[in-house]
């Protein structure tokens, strides 16, 4: 960004945005109960576990991008952008 900040948009469907956009705590739950509904055989395959740790490794990435005073965040639409923005402090016009 102009002023130096790190910015950082994960872009997703506006389908997939409700999935990813959660906290890492959230996201990490809905992990292991993946992993366990595999154990259990209750899911056949991997794909809910995979879905669940690129969401986990996304959400540490802005999370981390965030903590060191950059602008990190999930965002399907324009409008998104300039709604997360402003929780930032950025305005848009």
């Amino acid at each position: 960004m102009p002023n130096g900040r790190y910015l950082a948009i994960e872009v997703k469907t506006p389908t997939d945005l409700s999935f990813f956009d959660r906290t890492l705590e959230e996201l990490i739950e809905r992990e292991n109960e993946a992993i366990a509904k595999f154990a259990r055989r209750e899911i056949k395959t991997q794909d809910a576990i995979k879905k669940y740790t690129h969401a986990v490794e996304q959400r540490r990435y802005l999370d981390s991008k965030i903590e060191n005073g950059g602008i990190g965040f999930f965002a399907s639409t324009v409008e998104d952008c300039i709604k997360r923005f402003a929780e930032f402090g950025i305005v848009i016009e």
